[in-house]
């Protein structure tokens, strides 16, 4: 069943909001860190928070509510992941040195003192090809990993305008799937290959593998057993549009596996319909019931003009919202209890002759959906930000029915200033929306929004130069204590 229609809701007027005052900065959390930091919850008073220190090293440390560190534990290797694991936390990281071969290990730590309980190496995999690797851990109760090798070659490429990145990109050429124990052993097996593009991988809240595949406009959504390479549910749609040789797998389908409902499954879309206007599909797939059901919003000109019309400020000092159609993409996809909240903005990247590309990104969509997929209100974020090489991170935190945001601000010519809102998913309004003070802090750093340390009545938001997020350049990250 397709309900298609073109929504107009008003954006419901805010109540209230509240500045921030002065929050407490500390400028020497971690000195020349090489990536944006990973974190995990581990309980209201405690984070995890895991910081890559070059090439070759990562640091993987306990932080409470006071920005007080209360341990540290030093691992080896790139790409530190945290995740929880049965009542533990597992570190995953990979050594890259050698030129054939990449090993990816694991540490399982103790929650409480940082100690290496068990170190183990899970696999090894050659370079030949491009592999993409996705880690789920079902909040701890499982550990599972993909690995998807792509028709990606890991060879000099010499880019022609005759070459296409996304045709090799878009073959799979096998699937890997690995299951461990507590004691990291591990029980392997492979995933048939289906005609069309390998859209997503995920597991339900069971460890079930689900992986979708696109094929022109044919989807079909499989299920396996956990354990088995054995479907054990199958769901076949037909998608408003289709995609080729040249599609682009970065800005496809997005899903998530429902956290709540096992036999759900949500997806969303945005494209250039029939009639050549921007569209949004959102899709939910019963796999108890084999039941799908998609509901459309178009984004005319006169439905853009209708949402910034009805936009009230809840924050006067804020600019109103810029919302265009130019570059519009879906930015997340957040189940948030009973409500599906999906994010767009228009992003669009500016090339300057000699230098770096700038990338402009306008305000955010705020979409709620109930279970049902019926779209129940619509709110900006009215941001907007205009920075060099790179996007800026957004965070989405769900807690007793609202919906956290921090994101990043323009100010002033070089001024970046956090955003931090508080969205009520009942009436769509704002309980909250302001910038976080930056006393203490320069007037260019970046809030590094994914990386935020949520506890029972405080966040601690790391802060760090833009070159963090370009990978280039180790730099320093401070941390600031807010209150929710």
């Amino acid at each position: 069943m397709i309900k298609k229609t073109l929504i107009y809701l008003t954006l419901l007027t805010p109540f209230t909001a509240f500045a921030q005052n002065d929050a407490p900065v500390s400028k020497k959390f971690y000195k020349d860190a090489s990536a944006v930091p990973g974190v995990l919850i581990l309980n209201d008073q405690v984070n995890i928070i895991a910081v890559q220190a070059g090439k070759k090293n990562a640091d993987v440390m306990a932080v409470n509510d006071h920005m007080e560190t209360l341990w540290t534990t030093p691992l080896t290797g790139s790409g530190v992941t945290i995740e929880k694991f049965k009542d533990k936390i597992v570190a995953i990281t990979t050594d890259d040195e050698a030129k054939d071969v990449a090993v990816t290990n694991a540490f399982i730590l103790d929650p409480k003192t940082g100690k290496v309980l068990l170190e183990k190496k899970l696999f090894e995999i050659k370079k030949d090809y491009l592999i993409e690797k996705h880690i789920f851990t079902g909040e701890g109760k499982y550990l599972k990993i993909s690995l998807r090798e792509t028709g990606f070659k890991n060879t000099l490429h010499i880019a022609t305008v005759f070459s296409n990145p996304y045709k090799s990109m878009n073959e799979t050429r096998d699937i890997t799937v690995m299951e461990y124990d507590d004691q990291l052993n591990a029980k392997q097996y492979k995933i048939d290959l289906h005609e069309g593009t390998l859209e997503n991988i995920t597991t339900d809240i069971n460890g079930n593998f689900i992986v979708s595949w696109l094929n022109q406009n044919h989807l079909e959504i499989v299920k396996y057993g956990t354990g088995s390479n054995t479907a054990i549910a199958n769901i076949k749609a037909d998608v408003p549009y289709e995609a080729d040789k040249n599609y682009d797998p970065f800005h496809s389908l997005y899903f998530i596996s429902s956290t709540t409902n096992a036999s759900t499954m949500y997806c969303a879309a945005i494209f250039d319909n029939q009639d050549s206007k921007t569209e949004l599909s959102i899709g939910k797939f019963d796999f108890a019931t084999g039941k799908t059901n998609f509901t459309e919003e178009v984004f005319t000109s006169d439905h853009l003009k209708s949402l910034r019309k009805a936009f009230v400020p809840v924050n006067k000092k804020m600019d109103a919202p810029t919302f265009e159609k130019k570059g519009l993409d879906i930015r997340s996809v957040t189940e948030a209890g009973d409500k599906l909240v999906v994010s767009l903005s228009a992003l669009i990247s500016i090339q300057s002759p000699n230098e770096a590309p700038w990338k402009n990104e306008t305000s955010f969509l705020l979409n709620i959906y109930d279970t049902n997929i019926n779209l129940k209100a619509q709110q900006f974020l009215p941001v907007v930000y205009y920075v060099p090489v790179t996007t800026l991170p957004t965070e989405y935190h769900y807690n007793d029915g609202k919906l956290y945001v921090i994101c990043n601000d323009k100010t002033g010519a070089t001024k970046l200033k956090a955003v931090y809102g508080v969205l009520n998913l009942q009436s769509g309004q704002w309980e909250k929306l302001d910038w976080l003070s930056k006393k203490d802090l320069d007037g260019a750093d970046v809030g590094l929004s994914n990386s935020t340390m949520w506890f029972k009545n405080s966040f601690i938001l790391p802060y760090g130069d833009l070159k963090i997020l370009w990978g280039t350049k180790e730099e320093d990250i401070k941390l600031q204590q807010n209150t929710l």
